[in-house]
């Protein structure tokens, strides 16, 4: 199974990387499964991604989604503004 992952904000100076393909070799994959293989291969993530939001297409989506091959998934961080 193939993820696409897209970084955005400054996730993406943190990953070196706007964007990585996941390979895992396994049938099912859930957001937060995903998550943690991120942190493994990148732990400087492991404190950003406490707080982002995940993008499944266009449609906003919780750590338990179920992911499936070729999907691409958008990381995206808190904004702020005022």
């Amino acid at each position: 199974m193939t993820i696409k992952v897209v970084f955005y904000g400054g996730l993406s100076r943190v990953a070196h990387a706007r964007s990585s393909s996941i390979e895992v070799k396994r049938e099912t994959l859930s957001v937060g499964e995903l998550r943690d293989i991120l942190i493994a291969q990148t732990p400087e993530l492991r404190e950003q991604l406490e707080n982002v939001a995940y993008a499944l297409g266009d449609e906003l989506v919780a750590p338990d989604r179920a992911l499936h091959d070729g999907a691409e998934l958008g990381l995206l961080p808190p904004v702020s503004g005022g």
